[in-house]
């Protein structure tokens, strides 16, 4: 009786799961095709108009920062139920209950069956690491371009807001 009832509750949070992040990523890629095209129209305004301001466009600057700043959140939120569900697949296969899946679900459970969530980790020192040192070049590599980049300091610089008070 128990592991009937183990089973049916793993089959739901499963597809449920996997329902939601399918959901939130379809919402994901349209916002992100929105930021996108929003962008683009900016950038076209500001070509075409060298006499322009900000204000032209204010309207459109303020939705790619909101479309930036939710479409961060759902990500992080689809993050979260990629780790649930992993945990629940995980848990499943030991427990030896087959969940059924088919067609889309099936193929998206193998996909984040394999897949790693973790980039770092607590070493045998007690620092954090990365827990795959074979990116660790090219993350650093990343960082040190974008850090000695004139242009980005520059820009990161004027969009500091100046404090009212200290």
């Amino acid at each position: 009786m128990a592991k009937t009832t183990v089973e049916i509750y793993l089959k739901e949070k499963v597809g449920e799961y996997l329902k939601n992040i399918e959901i939130f990523e379809k919402k994901h890629i349209a916002d992100r095709e929105e930021f996108v095209n929003l962008q683009k129209k900016t950038q076209s305004f500001k070509m075409n108009n060298p006499e322009g301001t900000y204000e032209d466009v204010k309207e459109d600057l303020i939705r790619i920062q909101e479309v930036h700043y939710w479409s961060y959140l759902l990500e992080q939120n689809m993050k979260h139920e990629l780790i649930k569900a992993k945990e629940l697949l995980t848990f499943s296969d030991l427990i030896g209950i087959n969940l059924e899946l088919e067609g889309d679900n099936a193929e998206a459970a193998k996909i984040i069956r394999s897949q790693e969530s973790d980039m770092f980790h607590v070493n045998s020192k007690g620092e954090v690491a990365l827990l795959d040192n074979e990116f660790k070049p090219q993350l650093e590599g990343a960082i040190n371009n974008r850090k000695a980049d004139n242009t980005n300091l520059k820009t990161m610089y004027e969009n500091i807001p100046v404090p009212q008070s200290m």
